[in-house]
């Protein structure tokens, strides 16, 4: 489970304590019953997502989440304003927790095992928080919940419709899943001696995921690129990256961090914000 995040060593401002709650938010909205998604609730949320990446202020916003289940707030942050968009009280089936702000940025952060792969959720909201991200997302439900509440394995689910929407609505968006891993599962060598395995989905890395490998190995040792420099946690079956491969749009990068570079970063406000920073297309 994400323990409640230490905020992010930034310079205060006005908008600096609504960014921090923004940052812990996603905890607040954890469980429910889980639910499958349809393929008609799939295409749903697909205009939902749509009409956040258009505005964030969108006149049919209000009217849309409501249909859907879903509420919102406004955060400040020093990027500007953010909607942060949940499931309704009664109505959380797993279908994730959201943020959204207007901003020419490409980048869309995704958490999809919160509470699996400790510190992930809590890097991903202050990401969002503090630094220019186009929108965010972290799972409500354990992906061990049920056999089919994995989002990073689900054909249909508000992830995959938020790609899909990102791929509608932004040109040539960077889709960035956040993961952790442990050195005592690896099966190899090069496994075992990572802090990060970074992969484009497939056996061809992006040259966006190349660029992202370059940036973080300027922070840390030992990152790794799938397959040439290590051939484990490729995702080559994670729903996202396929439905942007098969689109052939945006980039996707799947981000695996070790347990100890989690913690790492935890405790090292500054090397989280170059982490960030690094994950943050040009």
């Amino acid at each position: 489970m994400d323990p409640m995040p230490t905020p992010l060593d930034i310079t205060e401002s006005p908008s600096a304590p609504k960014a921090r709650q923004l940052a812990t938010a996603f905890g607040e909205h954890w469980g429910g019953e889980f639910r499958a998604v349809s393929a008609e609730e799939h295409s749903i949320a697909r205009e939902l997502i749509a009409l956040l990446f258009e505005d964030i202020h969108h006149v049919h916003l209000s009217q849309a989440l409501d249909q859907s289940g879903f509420e919102s707030e406004i955060f400040d942050s020093p990027h500007g304003e953010v909607r942060f968009v949940f499931e309704a009280q009664g109505q959380r089936h797993g279908r994730g927790v959201f943020a959204f702000r207007n901003s020419d940025s490409k980048t869309v952060l995704q958490a999809p095992h919160t509470r699996n792969d400790p510190w992930t959720g809590k890097l991903t909201g202050e990401w969002m928080a503090h630094l220019d991200v186009r929108a965010a997302a972290w799972n409500t439900v354990s992906r061990n919940a049920t056999h089919n509440s994995d989002i990073a394995r689900a054909t249909r689910s508000y992830f995959v419709a938020m790609a899909d929407a990102a791929i509608d609505s932004i040109p040539d968006p960077s889709i960035i899943q956040v993961h952790g891993f442990n050195h005592d599962r690896r099966t190899t060598a090069a496994g075992r001696e990572s802090s990060a395995i970074v992969s484009s989905g497939g056996e061809h890395p992006a040259r966006e995921t190349r660029q992202i490998v370059r940036r973080l190995s300027r922070h840390l040792d030992h990152v790794k690129l799938y397959p040439l420099d290590v051939l484990e946690l490729g995702a080559t079956g994670n729903p996202v990256g396929r439905r942007m491969r098969q689109r052939k749009a945006g980039a996707f990068t799947h981000v695996e961090m070790s347990r100890p570079l989690r913690d790492d970063l935890r405790k090292n406000l500054r090397l989280s914000q170059r982490i960030g920073r690094s994950l943050i297309a040009d």
